[in-house]
């Protein structure tokens, strides 16, 4: 008898600016140079799955 095995899918990344409250879907929201609205150039709130992705400035905080 096989062993029948889940794959895990992880759901694609969604991003909101909170100034102006636009949406963005995509993998490329993992890199940072796509990590900021294109409408008023503020830095995105990033999600996936679980919850909110840590930021990388909020990274730079914690390190110190």
């Amino acid at each position: 008898m096989k062993a029948s095995y889940k794959r895990r899918r992880l759901k694609m990344p969604e991003a909101r600016c909170p100034k102006c409250g636009a949406h963005y879907y995509g993998w490329a929201l993992t890199d940072p140079e796509h990590q900021t609205c294109s409408k008023c150039g503020t830095k995105l709130e990033i999600y996936q799955e679980k919850g909110k992705i840590a930021q990388p400035a909020d990274l730079e905080r914690t390190s110190s």
